[in-house]
Parts: C-alpha cells; sequence; structure tokens
C-alpha cells in the first residue's frame, strides 16, 4: 500500500516480496501439514491468485476496469493501443513518402507504435532514451506524440487530439499530436535535453 498510494508499480515490491515469502516459508509450511487446514489454504491461494491476475494482467474489457483501476492504473494504461498507433499513421502519412521520424512524451506511447508496425519511433522518456535519438540525417519532419518545448522543433502545427474512444482516461486520451517541419538543432545536439525521467 505504501506504493501504490504515491501511484508506483505494484512491480516495485517484488524484492521486498522475495524476503517475505523465504520468512514466512517455513511456519506456512508447518500450518500447511495440518491436514484439515490444507483444503482451505488452497482455497485461499486459488483466490489469490485470482485477484492478482485480475489486477495485474489486461483480462478483462475495458467495460470492467472501472474497480481494478482503483487498485493498479496500468491497467487502464494498457487499454486502447491500437487507436493511438492509427492516429498516428495518419499523421505520419500526410508526409511525403511518410518519412517523418515519430518523437513521443513517454515509453509506453513510444513501444505501443513500434508494437504497431510504425517505424523511426524515438523517446527521450527514461530508459527508452538510451535506444538514442535518431540519426542527425533524419533532419526532416517530425510526427510529436505529446508536448514537447518549442525550443526543440520547427515549424510545428498540431494535426489532432487523439481520442481513445473507449472512455477511458489514461496518458493517451486526449494527447496532442502535432506534425513539425524539423527540429531546431541537430538530433545529437538535442539529445540531452529530451532525455526525461517524469
Amino acid at each position: 500500500m505504501i506504493l501504490l498510494v504515491p501511484g508506483g508499480k505494484p512491480y516495485y515490491a517484488a524484492p521486498f516480496l522475495l524476503l517475505l515469502a523465504a520468512a514466512g516459508a517455513d511456519p506456512c509450511l508447518r500450518w500447511l501439514d495440518r491436514t484439515r487446514r490444507r483444503v482451505l489454504s488452497a482455497s485461499w491461494a486459488v483466490i489469490g491468485a485470482a485477484v492478482s491476475l485480475l489486477v495485474g494482467l489486461p483480462l478483462l474489457p475495458v467495460s470492467a476496469l472501472a474497480p481494478i483501476l482503483a487498485v493498479n492504473k496500468g491497467q487502464g494504461e494498457q487499454a486502447g493501443w491500437p487507436e493511438p498507433a492509427s492516429t498516428v499513421r495518419n499523421v505520419r502519412e500526410q508526409v511525403p513518402h511518410g518519412t517523418a521520424a515519430i518523437f513521443t512524451r513517454n515509453y509506453g506511447q513510444a513501444g505501443a507504435l513500434e508494437h504497431y508496425g510504425l517505424p523511426s519511433v524515438y523517446s527521450g522518456h527514461m530508459s527508452y532514451a538510451d535506444w538514442g535519438p535518431p540519426p542527425d540525417s533524419a533532419a526532416g519532419p517530425v510526427v510529436v506524440v505529446g508536448p514537447y518545448l518549442p525550443s526543440w522543433f520547427t515549424g510545428c502545427r498540431e494535426v489532432t487530439v487523439h481520442d481513445n474512444g473507449l472512455g477511458v482516461e489514461n496518458e493517451e486520451q486526449g494527447v496532442k499530436i502535432s506534425l513539425c517541419t524539423g527540429t531546431s538543432r541537430p538530433w545529437s545536439s538535442l539529445c540531452g535535453e529530451l532525455r526525461h525521467y517524469y
């Protein structure tokens, strides 16, 4: 709970849970040895596994996510990924020969766009920045997904505001997608400014 309240991801606690599991293994095994409690403990294990699967994995339809989002907002972030990919693809096709680089505000957007087949996707967010910026030879148009500093890009115009059509409020709902004519400096010199951790 200490990790979830300030917005941490559920998996942040995994290393600590390993210590707790090791500490509780012996008492738990002794308890399980008592014959009459085996059925009860198996039932609790099944219930715990079912709840963990529902909260941790995208198994439910979007229409049933409301109670899960109260515990794990990450479920909402996984909803509706084909829609932003389609929106960005449509914006990129406005460029002759579809050669624009795509720069996203966060790693989730970049990963989803790559997953759905968009080429030349980059982001300065967290470890995604380790893949590097576009090459300096990619001096042409840029599709920018999300907010950006005006000093990074030139000739920008907002093309659309993305609507996932699912009624799910996540980081992609309402994101602005802009088409810029280029960068203000070569990508290699912008690299340090583009990296961010928030």
